[in-house]
């Protein structure tokens, strides 16, 4: 539930009104997925006056929730209730219903992660399993438009993971009739919804879904008529909901012809409305979409203005990220036991935009603070999972797959970590468990480097213009034979991309493997490889790739993505009967 809470709530904050309200008693603190979600309980909180000031105090919450209570302030009709998630501040805001006093509307999360909240009175005193769930009444016809919207989206990934061209022609052959079938149908239930459904939270939905189809659901003017009913149900929730409902809209509509000029003007209106109180990343995910527009419509010069801005804020949050990430200082290495030469190798299966691979992330990032790389090899291979990540490419693909077939309960999905050819210590977490995560994997790493081992790797790697020569040679392999092999790797030592789960720079990028992924196989127990990569051609079949990944939504900055800067060479012998990896070696391309 928390892995999924985490990567559904949103933004923001909210101003108070003069006249007092709420009434002391009980209250449930709810927040919802979604328009049409159930509400979820997060806590139970007794409110009473003391000393004519209103406290708050909690009574319960969810079993096996790790969150803690740690304020309640009322400010006239403005509520704020504040827990801590494993250092994480969520925050229910929202003000005393006017009819209601034993009700408050509002949003519950941060300024990363938002949804639509509330706190209502209960003469319970601990929460019953009829107060952790309350579902939501949704009009009839929005089912149907949700499942349209749906199906486009899963035939659209299923297309984008098809591996024969067959496949996945035959998909975009279905995925074209599902998406006239939404554009017949969508945007008639989606109007119907906005005239006789303004005061539910299905009203948010139907107009993002609206904006999302653009000329297919209506013209660039409707959109001024769709934007003013998701903020008239909006605005009453508080600051914080409105302008996430604003940036949400100008995001679905940067991309939408005709449609730019409004979402310009509404994502200068989020920023407006958020005003000093914007952080850093919110100005940043507006102006970018602010960029969007500004390219799509032509506007070139506002365009260089907004990237100079962008610029600034950008090097601000780098610097943020750089201090206080890992959360942690990563204690060095010691030294082995005894004399082996054994090298371990981490291989990190993870996403950009997977929530719960944050603190196994963070923790390999510290573990290339405290091991040397002839102690510790480091890989780290990007999976299309749970969303499109521009650092996947067909190596890292097929190296999830070479493992999965050897381990298929291990290898279900991302993070998935994997230690000199098995996995091994698999779940996620957030920032708050890459301590633990970190303590676990060096537990696991230490005893693998007393390993003997007879095998010796040694090797360069010359970088001339775009050309790379690489000399591998290894000597001392026990038991050569057509299933032990070598492979090289083509690895990147720091790539920027901002995916959905918020990390800003990731190390240890599987690029390729140069000589090709099957490897080479050892006739004898020495092996002398010579293989030549040109990165031109790397970083062409990589846009390639990426290009043909989405082709109705590409992915941005490519070319920065592809710098394929700052280059290293990871030399493994591996049994692929077993999967063990033998011995590893790595060197920087001079």
């Amino acid at each position: 539930m928390l892995r999924f809470l985490c990567f559904l709530l949103m933004a923001s904050v909210v101003h108070a009104d003069e006249k007092p309200a709420l009434t002391p008693g009980n209250y449930i603190v709810y927040y919802a997925f979604s328009s049409t979600a159930p509400e979820q309980a997060f806590g139970l909180i007794k409110v009473e006056k003391k000393g004519g000031k209103l406290t708050g105090e909690l009574l319960d919450k969810p079993a096996g929730l790790p969150a803690d209570f740690e304020s309640f302030t009322v400010d006239g009709r403005l509520v704020e209730v504040v827990f801590d998630l494993g250092g994480r501040k969520l925050s229910f805001e929202g003000f005393v219903d006017a009819k209601n006093p034993k009700l408050a509307n509002g949003s519950f999360g941060d300024d990363k992660l938002l949804s639509r909240g509330k706190i209502v009175s209960t003469e319970h005193e601990k929460l019953e399993k009829e107060d952790l769930v309350v579902k939501i009444e949704a009009p009839a016809d929005y089912a149907k438009a949700a499942k349209l919207a749906s199906a486009v989206a899963q035939l659209k990934a299923q297309a984008q993971r098809a591996k024969s061209a067959e496949s996945k022609e035959k998909l975009k052959e279905k995925l074209a009739e599902v998406e006239k079938d939404q554009a017949e149908q969508a945007p008639a239930i989606y109007k119907a919804i906005l005239k006789k459904n303004a005061d539910s939270p299905v009203v948010v939905d139907a107009v993002l879904g609206l904006m999302r189809m653009g000329e297919k659901a209506g013209k660039p003017a409707d959109a001024v008529a769709w934007l003013k009913a998701a903020e008239t149900f909006a605005e009453p929730l508080g600051t914080r909901f409105y302008a996430d409902v604003l940036m949400k809209s100008g995001e679905a509509m940067k991309e939408q012809k005709g449609f730019e000029t409004t979402a310009i003007n509404t994502l200068e209106k989020t920023l407006k409305l958020l005003g000093a109180k914007a952080t850093t990343a919110q100005q940043v995910r507006v102006l970018k979409a602010i960029h969007t527009a500004q390219e799509k419509a032509g506007k070139a010069d506002a365009a260089k203005q907004t990237e100079a801005r962008l610029a600034k804020l950008e090097d601000q949050l780098d610097k943020d990220y750089l201090a206080k990430v890992p959360p942690f200082k990563p204690r060095a290495f010691e030294g082995r036991k005894g004399k082996s030469e054994r090298v371990a190798v981490f291989e990190l299966f993870t996403g950009a935009q997977c929530p719960p691979c944050v603190a196994s992330d963070v923790a390999f990032d510290a573990l290339l603070k405290s091991y040397p790389a002839t102690e510790l090899v480091l890989l780290q291979y990007h999976m299309h999972i749970p969303g499109p990540d521009p650092l996947t490419n067909p190596s890292t693909i097929a190296r999830w797959d070479y493992y999965k077939e050897k381990f298929p309960q291990a290898m279900r999905g991302t993070p998935s970590t994997v230690f000199n050819g098995k996995p091994s210590n698999g779940g996620g977490g957030g920032m708050g468990q890459a301590k633990a995560m970190f303590d676990n994997y060096t537990a696991t790493i230490n005893p693998l480097l007393e390993e003997e081992t007879t095998i010796k790797i040694t090797g360069s790697a010359a970088l001339k213009g775009e050309k790379i020569s690489i000399k591998v040679d290894v000597d001392g392999v026990p038991e050569p034979g057509e299933n032990v092999k070598l492979r090289v790797i083509l690895v990147e030592d720091t790539v920027k991309h901002v995916g959905g789960n918020g990390l800003r720079f990731h190390h240890q990028i599987v690029r390729s493997f140069p000589g090709g992924i099957e490897g080479t196989a050892f006739t004898d127990k020495k092996l002398a490889k010579t293989v030549d990569v040109d990165l031109a051609e790397v970083r062409k079949g990589l846009k390639k790739y990426l290009d043909e990944y989405d082709e109705d939504d590409p992915f941005e900055n490519l070319e920065k993505l592809l710098d394929l800067k700052k280059l290293r060479i990871v030399v493994l012998v591996q049994d692929d009967t077993s999967r063990a990896i033998l011995q590893a070696f790595q060197m920087d391309v001079k």
